[in-house]
């Protein structure tokens, strides 16, 4: 049913966005990542423990905005376009969906950028809202950012090069705790370089039909130095690859990991919350994400601290970061 002339258009205005969301035809060059077993399993693992569920036990959990309501509101908008679930009107499930959402596509790229709506109508409802794009092709320039479409994509997005100002993109990357963009990307092809469940040789022997091409092959120990190669390409992280078990490692060594790995969720969770509220301040919102009950970075190296020098039981340190 259309609106009359005399009668004004209440419903909100969807926003509209310039930036090119993904190249089909750049995808293929992608595939030995994305169809890596470890790499899979990684950039899965990362934002699961950013942010707590909505299940969480922890009753000292606090999530929320500081600021006035207009501000709160509109920060709010801002980051349910960031979320796949509104929240049901939960302020913190709001900002946790948002921060995990964040993490996400930061496991998966290691830098993602997001064009910023924002609504000319004073009277919307809605007046910011992002949403992410590829960084691929996307080139900085001083004043603007452009994105150089594939002559293969170029008839879907309808150009060839697209023009995007600057004050309307927003690009964050990973820590640089972690490398960066960069040295986040160099740790995923490491993890990709050897297949984890099989030699590519033994998996082209198996598609072709071949078959004990390699009778004196050891898949148990070729397993073992995966498992030793892909700890070594994650030290920093202190991801386990989802093996908890003593078979290999002992139990400090084990517990070691998995707090390192907390900690490196909990540098992620931070500087996500850091570069949240420094959007918030670009989009001139007096607005600031507050998380207590929660243990920070620093709280969780100082306990990894005393598990190692004996201070504190190895059961109370990883209880203490649970």
């Amino acid at each position: 049913m259309t609106a009359s002339p005399e009668e004004p258009d209440t419903l909100p205005r969807r926003p509209h966005y310039r930036a090119a969301r993904h190249f089909g035809s750049l995808r293929e060059t992608l595939s030995p990542l994305t169809e890596n077993p470890l790499v899979s399993m990684f950039t899965q693992d990362i934002p699961l423990g950013v942010m707590p569920y909505r299940s969480s036990r922890n009753a000292e959990l606090k999530i929320g905005i500081d600021g006035t309501a207009t501000n709160v509101s509109d920060a709010l908008s801002v980051l349910e376009s960031l979320s796949r679930d509104s929240g049901y009107g939960d302020t913190q499930e709001t900002i946790s969906d948002a921060i995990r959402e964040v993490a996400q596509e930061l496991a998966w790229h290691g830098m993602v950028p997001y064009e910023i709506w924002r609504s000319d109508d004073e009277h919307s409802e809605i007046k910011f809202a992002l949403s992410p794009f590829t960084a691929r092709r996307l080139v900085r320039m001083p004043k603007h950012y452009l994105q150089i479409v594939p002559r293969a994509d170029r008839r879907h997005w309808g150009r060839s090069i697209i023009v995007l100002p600057r004050d309307s993109i927003w690009l964050v990357s990973m820590p640089k705790e972690f490398g960066g963009h960069r040295g986040y990307r160099r740790t995923l092809r490491q993890l990709a370089r050897f297949n984890w469940t099989a030699p590519d040789f033994w998996q082209s022997d198996l598609h072709s039909g071949r078959m004990h091409t390699q009778p004196s092959f050891d898949f148990s120990e070729y397993r073992r130095q995966i498992d030793i190669y892909r700890d070594r390409v994650t030290r920093t992280w202190g991801w386990s690859g989802r093996d908890t078990t003593l078979e290999k490692r002992t139990e400090f060594a084990l517990l070691y990991r998995i707090m390192t790995f907390r900690w490196s969720q909990a540098v992620l969770r931070e500087h996500i919350i850091d570069q949240l509220n420094a959007l918030f301040e670009r989009l001139n919102l007096v607005a600031k994400i507050h998380v207590v009950g929660l243990q920070t970075a620093a709280d969780i190296l100082k306990l990894r601290g005393a598990m190692s020098e004996g201070s504190v039981p190895y059961a109370k340190a990883f209880e203490d970061t649970d």
